[in-house]
C-alpha cells in the first residue's frame, strides 16, 4: 500500500516538482484534489504520525533541494499534514498529523516621565 503526503504551495512550484519527479522514488503526482509526494520510505509508517511526518519532511527537503538547483525560480512547498494510504481502489485511509509551531510573544513597555513645573 503506497503512502502519499499531500503538498501545498504555488502552482508553478508544484508543477515543477511533478515534472521533475514524475517517475521513480520519491515521486510527486498531481491528482484531482492536489499534489502528493510518495515514496517507499513512507510505507509502513501510517500508524506512527510523528515518524511519518518526519520522514515526509526529510523527503520533501531532498526534492525541493533538487528543484532549487535545477530551477532558480523554484520556491519551496510544504506538507499539509494530510497523508493517504492508497490501496488503488480510491478508498484508502486518511491520516492527519498536526504539528504545533513555536509561538514567540514579544512585548515592549515604554515609560514616559511627566515633569511638572510649579509657578510661583
Amino acid at each position: 500500500m503506497t503512502v502519499k503526503a499531500k503538498l501545498e504551495g504555488h502552482t508553478f512550484d508544484l508543477d515543477t516538482l511533478v515534472e521533475l519527479f514524475r517517475e521513480g522514488d520519491p515521486k510527486v503526482s498531481k491528482e484531482e484534489d492536489g499534489c502528493y509526494l510518495s515514496s517507499s520510505q513512507l510505507d509502513g509508517l501510517m500508524d506512527d504520525g510523528g515518524r511519518l511526518f518526519e520522514a515526509a519532511t526529510h523527503l520533501l527537503q531532498g526534492v525541493t533541494g533538487v528543484a532549487r538547483v535545477l530551477d532558480s525560480s523554484f520556491r519551496p512547498v510544504s506538507l499539509t499534514g494530510t497523508f493517504v494510504a492508497d490501496d488503488g481502489t480510491g478508498t484508502g485511509r486518511r491520516h492527519h498529523v498536526v504539528q504545533a509551531d513555536t509561538v514567540v510573544v514579544r512585548a515592549k513597555t515604554v515609560s514616559y516621565v511627566v515633569r511638572r513645573t510649579s509657578r510661583l
